[in-house]
């Protein structure tokens, strides 16, 4: 999958060779900071590909969930191998941005409510870098149609 598929356009979308394939086994970890981003995770993903994605050790897991203190407020690296993904953020904000990546990387089916195909689940091995550009979160209004 292209950066330009990702919504919003991250900072960064580095393809590699190769893909992670969630299956029966899969587990996903989570750090302290982290349970809310992995708790969604499981409960959204796990409900549209039927996978259980049971809760694992973040040091063992398929998918981990982990702290690191570099990255700033809100954002995240996303990093696929065929080995495992790994969703790295400063704050439980930045590991849900990720997960909302990495849910788009499995396709469109994986936001379905409940599950249509038996997969395969795969999602493209690569490096995947995110920032808000701004400070703020808004909207833009044109104040003059809405007048």
């Amino acid at each position: 999958m292209s950066a330009h598929t990702l919504v919003p356009e991250p900072v960064r979308h580095e393809p590699a060779d190769g893909e992670f394939v969630l299956t029966e086994a899969t587990t996903v970890g989570a750090e302290a900071g982290f349970p809310n981003a992995a708790s969604w995770f499981r409960a959204s993903v796990g409900a549209a590909t039927g996978l259980p994605l049971a809760d694992g050790d973040p040091a063992t897991a398929g998918i981990s969930f982990v702290t690191d203190a570099a990255l700033p407020d809100e954002g995240y690296a996303l990093t696929v191998t065929p080995n495992g993904v790994r969703v790295a953020s400063s704050t439980d904000a930045g590991a849900f941005y990720g997960a909302q990546t990495l849910r788009q990387l499995l396709g469109p089916a994986a936001f379905r409510r409940g599950p249509v195909s038996p997969g395969p689940w795969a999602v493209p091995a690569g490096v995947t870098t995110d920032e808000p550009r701004f400070p703020w979160r808004g909207c833009l209004l044109d104040v003059a149609r809405h007048f």
